[in-house]
């Protein structure tokens, strides 16, 4: 029978599960991967494991509020049917900027520059990177268990979006068509903070 060994018994790490098992030989290559993180200089191993994928009570998010000529991308979500931004879960082996473009490239096939405007610090040095920081940050539930999601404002330079399914849906969106649009109302505050940040008109 495989033995399983509790995650608090071998790395501790604030913000996992401590009901999180993994079997022996998945623990001793977790901490092997954890150990070799540390030595790298890597900020967010503890990070990373936090928010993993394994039946965890809460996970990390980043969704990407996008504007391109005083309009915001907006995508509808495949299983709950309302008007989200683009999104999804921050993958191990990622920081949250990574995860925020990777998740517009797959799911609308657009390159973004995230919004720094509330960037204080800028050295980057040795394995020692400053962020681009989130303009917002908040937790919901969803079915299973809570996320925490970061939430980032972006410009496009094109408005061609390349879908990641045929079957996808998607609209940009002007400041006006906000206002009349059935969206939950963080969606639409996120959505009307995007445009008057990143829009030609600031009114």
């Amino acid at each position: 029978m495989t033995e399983n060994l509790p995650v608090a018994d071998f790395v501790l790490c604030p913000g996992r599960s401590a009901s999180s098992a993994f079997s022996r030989p998945q623990a001793r290559r977790a901490q092997a991967n954890f150990q070799q993180k540390i030595m790298r200089g890597d900020r967010f191993a503890c990070y990373h494991f936090a928010m993993s994928h394994t039946g965890d009570k809460q996970c990390f998010t980043a969704e990407v509020f996008i504007v391109h000529k005083d309009k915001v991308l907006l995508r509808m979500h495949d299983k709950y049917k309302i008007w989200l931004s683009v999104g999804g879960h921050i993958e191990p082996n990622e920081d949250p900027n990574q995860a925020a473009l990777r998740e517009v490239k797959e799911e609308v096939g657009l390159d973004v520059v995230l919004w720094d405007e509330g960037q204080k610090f800028t050295v980057n040095e040795g394995t020692f990177r400053n962020l681009v920081p989130p303009v917002g940050l908040n937790c919901h539930m969803s079915d299973t268990n809570e996320h925490v999601t970061l939430v980032y404002f972006a410009t496009a330079s094109a408005d061609k979006v390349v879908p990641e399914k045929t079957s996808d849906e998607w609209r940009w969106v002007s400041k006006e068509e906000l206002g009349s649009m059935d969206l939950r109302e963080n969606v639409r505050e996120y959505a009307l903070g995007a445009l008057k940040a990143l829009g030609t008109s600031s009114s």
